[in-house]
């Protein structure tokens, strides 16, 4: 696996911990580890997903320091977690990862149990952002 590479969320609220896997060049289930310590439940007990401030402390402990920005900057830094919100696709909130070339979407087509990953040139229509992490040196 290489860093900013496509991975595709297990879970249905998994879209967390694939952003973090790929970012941080780890496997899923390492990722959803270091994010379900810090929601102090598992996967399946949670039914809904993992908040900023859960994958900014999962990110620290591993070294990254990031700080969340309300309103990204532009351009928003490859490396940036940004939760994204709509009326359209998504009507709640996903998360997505700025990668060279676009957006890592760990959960792309929404089919029910088919969940694939893919970078998209931009960001669906009618979404927008809602809160980035954004890396810090």
């Amino acid at each position: 696996m290489t860093r900013y590479e496509d991975v595709a969320q297990a879970d249905e609220w998994g879209c967390a911990a694939a952003c973090v896997a790929s970012l941080l060049n780890a496997p899923y289930d390492q990722a959803l580890k270091w994010l379900e310590y810090e929601k102090g439940k598992p996967v399946d007990q949670r039914r809904k997903g993992f908040e900023i401030d859960e994958i900014a402390h999962a990110l620290f402990g591993q070294g990254v320091k990031v700080v969340a920005d309300w309103y990204p900057v532009d351009p928003i830094p490859d490396g940036s977690i940004l939760c994204i919100r709509g009326p359209g696709r998504y009507k709640g909130y996903h998360y997505v990862l700025k990668v060279p070339g676009g957006y890592m979407d760990p959960w792309f087509d929404l089919v029910p149990n088919v969940r694939k990953a893919c970078v998209r040139a931009s960001l669906p229509e009618k979404t927008s952002i809602y809160v980035a992490l954004l890396q810090t040196p």
